[in-house]
């Protein structure tokens, strides 16, 4: 079984608010959310890096991810109305992990 672990960005408390008063912690914790239940639906086991409360240290969230196929980080920047686009960062060192970017 595939093994995904999902890093759903910054929590309440430690966030950024656009100025469109977008805050990232709730819309990426709806992307996260729904993400997981759709890899659930094609078998693939789905963990976050965190609770709704917690905001565990960068280190740590990469500790977690050691152990797991697919880590998958989600941020969106919150800066202005105009800003626009996708970022995907991957491991290099890790051939299948471009075919998932």
């Amino acid at each position: 079984m595939i093994k995904v672990l999902i890093d759903p960005g910054r929590a309440p408390g430690n966030s950024n608010k656009g100025l469109t008063g977008y805050y990232e912690y709730e819309g990426v914790w709806k992307i996260s959310t729904y993400l997981k239940e759709i890899l659930q639906a094609k078998g693939i086991q789905v963990d976050f890096t965190r609770t709704w409360e917690q905001d565990p240290e960068l280190y740590a969230r990469g500790q977690k991810a050691a152990v797991y196929d697919l880590f998958i980080s989600e941020h969106t920047n919150a800066n202005d109305g105009m800003t626009r686009g996708v970022e995907v960062f991957y491991d290099y060192s890790k051939p299948q992990d471009k075919e998932f970017a």
